[in-house]
């Protein structure tokens, strides 16, 4: 199946966000293979949707913050502040368990949502994780001193300042403390901003300013320099350069700062650091691009850090590759997978077969995706799966199709052979998902319960 359009480029009133937004609204002569089809049904992938919000989703994120469920759970947050939690299926079971957070944080009304969330330790006087996440200015630490029972410690608040934050990320920056710390970006006025390690100092939040540079969208932390013990601090510019930070608890003047690499047309937009070339020492770098629909990737080299583009989406210019993950996806593959998820609404899976890097289509959703992650939610099934969200509020599960498991649970059982019998006829136009066509020809029927059957177990 072949996907064809035009580009163009329109500014509009958006009628849900209520603001001027610039976006891309078609495609011209470009043709990509969609593995999923329109509805994700047909070919190498499935996509479920597991929740349809009312509003936007913009933030996505997984991890264990409640130690009486097993395994970890996935967040989502939507422009009105809402923090969605939504459980997997435990044994036995078919259905996702959603329902809101008994707490709230700062809407996040601009049209381009750039707020992040993670989850992480990084309160030693709390048990379990906690959730940090900076929306509109304000970067919060959510703490539980109860199970299920949630508070919000301010960390930073920007908004008494004219600015905005960015890219706030949780991870080991001070090897000699327990437990782990925060980094976040403040914009401020003439396109400059500042970098703030922030952790806890005798029960309360400090941040102290380590960096100094261009606007950074986004950060992450790890390992990226092997002459460096340690993790390092990587931030992406809208201008093009890509720092590296040397964090020096302590220090309290700016921390060494390293340029990666500088290219204004393939600025970064978001990034995450993993080894995704693992017959190559150390980590690599993986980038959604501001403005050209691409996925980047940049490591060491002996002859210096290099930047290469490995995916260009079907848009040429103008178009943002809104969010980058990583994560074991095939699990036949020798190596992690990259999604990126972009402006056009399209999902994109990018793999290396151990000589060069190839992705293509996986999914299309009605609108904008802002949100990609890649985790193991399910553990019976093999390898992570793929969750995205965006404008259109649909929170969706992609997995790689195994032929018969209608509901994705990694088994083929008498749940599957029921869900074809209940869905029997023609499929729903899309984006709404078909997972009862197992065969792609549009309807669940006959055929679809022939492929149940045949791949019993």
């Amino acid at each position: 199946m072949f996907i064809r359009a035009a580009i163009a480029w329109a500014i509009y009133p958006h009628p849900t966000l209520g603001v001027w937004a610039g976006t891309t609204i078609a495609l011209l002569a470009v043709e990509q293979p969609v593995w999923g089809g329109e509805v994700g049904t047909a070919g190498l992938f499935q996509a479920t949707t597991l929740h349809q919000n009312e509003s936007p989703v913009v933030l996505l994120a997984a991890g264990e913050i409640d130690p009486a469920h097993p395994g970890p759970e996935l967040l989502a947050v939507d422009l009105t502040g809402t923090i969605l939690r939504l459980d997997p299926p435990q044994t036995g079971q078919t259905d996702w368990t959603v329902g809101p957070l008994p707490i709230t944080v700062e809407s996040s009304p601009f049209y381009m949502p750039r707020p992040a969330i993670n989850i992480g330790d990084v309160h030693p006087g709390f048990a379990g994780n906690e959730i940090v996440i900076e929306t509109n200015n304000t970067v919060s630490a959510l703490v539980q001193p109860a199970p299920g029972q949630w508070q919000k410690q301010i960390v930073y608040d920007g908004t008494i300042f004219i600015g905005m934050t960015w890219g706030v990320r949780i991870g080991d920056i001070d090897p000699a403390s327990s437990g782990q710390e925060l980094f976040y970006i403040f914009e401020g006025v003439l396109d400059f901003s500042s970098g703030y390690f922030a952790h806890l100092v005798g029960g309360q939040w400090q941040s102290q300013e380590v960096y100094s540079a261009e606007v950074g969208m986004d950060s992450a932390i790890g390992d990226t320099n092997a002459a460096s013990p340690g993790n390092e601090i990587v931030i992406t510019t809208e201008m093009g350069p890509t720092y590296e930070i040397t964090p020096q608890p302590g220090n309290p003047e700016l921390w060494p700062q390293r340029t990666l690499w500088d290219d204004f047309d393939n600025a970064g937009w978001a990034l995450k650091i993993a080894d995704l070339l693992p017959n190559e020492p150390g980590n690599e770098i993986a980038y959604a691009s501001r403005y050209t629909d691409s996925i980047l990737l940049s490591r060491e080299t002996p002859a210096g850090h290099v930047m290469e583009v490995i995916f260009t989406g079907p848009a040429t210019e103008y178009t943002v590759m809104h969010d980058v993950a990583v994560g074991s996806i095939v699990p036949s593959s020798p190596a992690l997978e990259i999604v990126g998820v972009d402006e056009l609404g399209l999902t994109y899976l990018v793999q290396h077969d151990g000589s060069r890097w190839s992705g293509q289509t996986i999914w299309q959703d009605s609108g904008v995706l802002y949100a990609a992650m890649v985790a193991d939610l399910l553990p019976q099934r093999p390898g992570d799966e793929i969750f995205v969200a965006g404008i259109s509020g649909a929170i969706t599960l992609i997995t790689p199709n195994i032929l018969g498991d209608v509901n994705g649970d990694g088994a083929i059982n008498i749940i599957d052979l029921l869900a074809v019998i209940s869905a029997w006829g023609p499929c729903p136009p899309a984006p709404a998902g078909c997972p009862a066509d197992q065969n792609g020809d549009g309807q669940a029927n006959v055929l679809d319960l022939l492929i149940v059957i045949g791949n019993w177990g």
